[in-house]
């Protein structure tokens, strides 16, 4: 039997405790598609380079010599220190010379930062193997949508999500154009500009064919939870049809090693039905005044009308729990207070009664 072979990232600085430490961040971070080897001299990363194919190579100013410049990777990245911007720092070899043409990334930034740029220069430049190839295990999509636009849904989607990365691989879009989600993720101290949500499907227009690798230097974390950011505007979001929705979501299913897509729809798509249609499961978060009722009634005589049954078992009516039981502190209500226990209770009590969520 044939055996796909995992592409390799290498890194070389011959400082030591950044080698390590960068290379010990990419083995703790779920879903980075490469197997990585980290060097600290120019000797050892040739000697490996001799019997191992390397897909990309990040290599700092520093570690940089002619012998590494000739070896043949799929793709070199220079881990710059900006040694070329001080007086008397170029060596001999002219590392930075424009003609290397290699691309460029500042070592000394987070290294969440430092994957999404490499990850974004490899997805546009290289032809790689398919990570569906692996074995794609069963997908789902869940959807989330609050027919009374319930202000506290996000906490459910957090709750839910990071329940269920405990042992799935959870990728959550938030398509509400007031989602509150990143304002949400930085009360709780995350705090990572990035790409977002719009970005997603601009890449996804272009079908290229590397969404895995443009995806993994895209997304945040929550946890064990991976999320892109919602869009910034919420125009960019209402001349997208379902169809083109529903194109993205099946190349997530089929070009990623996601097992669980979560996505929270907000009112200003269009086609909204359609795209419930296409969930596996729906959690409908509905307040507990008298108007929330009046409008998850009206709800559910739509679906009736789009030929959709209100009582199907993968249609979950979510309702709050106690104002009493919710925390200050966000980070605990979503990962084990009131949200977590609400989200914890509800898949015990749907796992007992044995019923099967329907695929993507």
């Amino acid at each position: 039997m044939r055996v796909c072979r995992r592409a390799v990232l290498a890194v070389c600085d011959v400082e030591e405790a950044y080698a390590r430490n960068f290379m010990e961040y990419l083995n703790q971070r779920k879903g980075i598609p490469f197997e990585i080897h980290a060097f600290t001299s120019a000797e050892t990363l040739c000697a490996f380079a001799a019997e191992r194919q390397i897909d990309i190579l990040l290599v700092s100013e520093r570690a940089m010599t002619e012998k590494v410049r000739q070896l043949s990777v799929g793709k070199r990245m220079m881990l710059s220190e900006g040694l070329s911007e001080i007086p008397g720092e170029i060596s001999d070899l002219e590392e930075t010379k424009e003609e290397d043409d290699c691309a460029k990334v500042f070592k000394y930034q987070p290294a969440s930062q430092i994957i999404r740029e490499v990850m974004d220069c490899y997805a546009a430049e290289q032809s790689a193997l398919n990570p569906a190839a692996r074995g794609k295990k069963e997908f789902r999509l869940s959807g989330v949508y609050s027919p009374s636009g319930c202000s506290w849904k996000i906490l459910f989607d957090l709750a839910l999500g990071g329940y269920l990365a405990r042992s799935e691989r959870v990728l959550y879009l938030n398509l509400d154009p007031l989602s509150g989600l990143e304002e949400a993720a930085e009360s709780m101290g995350v705090r990572i500009p990035g790409r977002t949500v719009s970005d997603l499907v601009y890449f996804s227009r272009r079908k290229n064919g590397h969404l895995f690798y443009f995806l993994e230097g895209m997304v945040q974390t929550f946890g064990n939870l991976d999320y892109i950011l919602p869009a910034s505007f919420p125009e960019d979001l209402r001349d997208i049809g379902a169809e083109e929705w529903k194109t993205l979501f099946c190349s997530i299913r089929d070009h990623t090693d996601y097992s669980v897509l979560l996505a929270d729809f907000g009112d200003c798509l269009e086609s909204l039905p359609d795209l419930l249609k296409e969930c596996s499961e729906i959690y409908l978060p509905v307040g507990s005044d008298r108007e929330s009722g009046f409008r998850l009634a009206h709800f559910q005589k739509l679906l009736k009308r789009t030929g959709m049954r209100e009582d199907e078992p993968w249609m979950h009516v979510i309702a709050p729990p106690s104002p009493d039981e919710v925390q200050e502190d966000l980070a605990f209500t979503v990962t084990q207070g009131a949200f977590y226990r609400l989200v914890r209770e509800m898949e015990h009590e749907r796992e007992s009664s044995g019923k099967t969520i329907p695929v993507f």
